[in-house]
């Protein structure tokens, strides 16, 4: 086969383009502090008698219902809840727009073109909240499948909801890059991710593969024999989550690299055509 015509080259050459780059202090710091703020935020959840005496004593005061919630080893066993909580609120607000920031800033320095997350004040709130819109629906989508699946046979609902998350994700993938890079509209930003997918068929799941991957180590805190251990020593779940972070990590700047280069693929491509 042609090496033009090889279905996989464009994940190849854009996962060698974001890899190359993964080194960059400024494409990594503001990601670097999110995780910083995540893993103080999960071990301030488990280790609140670290805190002062009277800032305890004023939160206590403030929700006194917390005396029966911040209760060893109850608290771990919460702390995976208050995780996906955390993970979905980021998702849809301040990561939606470092997603986006991060997808400029690789894209400018790629064309070197003067490109900018926020050229005004008023197209710069479009397209965050555009980007905030995209995000919302790949959340949203795949809760909205499975809660009518449930309704109609809850035996088939986790596998509704994972497909309809896949294939979410893998349609509007590219959708923030054409938004924030060409300045598109939402509407023409989510119909040029659809036609990235025609274009690359082999390559734009095998990216969707490749991400839900890096998320994979958390799915271990629903194994039996690591639920087991968990029961002896609670304290796991801690480690677990801190451990998934530095891959969460990995795995948002991979998603807006591939984002990034596979639009720019695209329009070179279209074109040249």
């Amino acid at each position: 086969m042609p090496v033009a015509d090889n279905p996989i080259r464009p994940l190849q050459r854009s996962l060698q383009s974001v890899l190359r780059r993964m080194t960059d202090p400024r494409l990594c710091a503001p990601f670097l502090l999110l995780a910083a703020f995540k893993a103080l935020m999960l071990v301030g959840a488990v280790r609140f008698d670290l805190l002062p005496a009277h800032i305890m004593a004023a939160i206590l005061w403030m929700f006194p219902q917390g005396v029966e919630v911040l209760h060893y080893p109850e608290t771990l066993n919460n702390l995976p809840e208050l995780s996906r909580w955390f993970d979905r609120l980021v998702f849809v607000s301040v990561g939606a727009i470092l997603h986006g920031w991060a997808i400029v800033y690789l894209a400018r320095l790629w064309t070197n073109a003067p490109l900018v997350l926020f050229p005004n004040l008023v197209t710069g709130l479009r397209r965050v909240a555009s980007l905030a819109c995209i995000a919302a629906m790949v959340l949203a989508i795949p809760y909205g499948t499975q809660f009518v699946a449930q309704q109609l046979d809850n035996s088939i609902a986790t596998a509704v909801a994972l497909t309809t998350g896949f294939l979410v994700q893998m349609f509007l993938f590219v959708a923030p890059a054409f938004l924030v890079v060409e300045g598109r509209s939402l509407l023409q930003s989510l119909r040029l991710s659809l036609s990235v997918v025609a274009e690359f068929p082999v390559a734009m799941p095998l990216v969707i593969v490749v991400l839900a991957s890096m998320h994979a180590p958390i799915l271990a805190l629903r194994t039996p024999g690591l639920m087991n251990g968990v029961g002896q020593d609670p304290d796991w779940i801690l480690y677990i989550l801190l451990g998934q972070i530095p891959i969460d990590l990995l795995a948002a700047v991979l998603a807006a690299g591939l984002a990034s280069r596979l639009a720019l693929t695209y329009r070179s491509r279209r074109q040249s055509a």
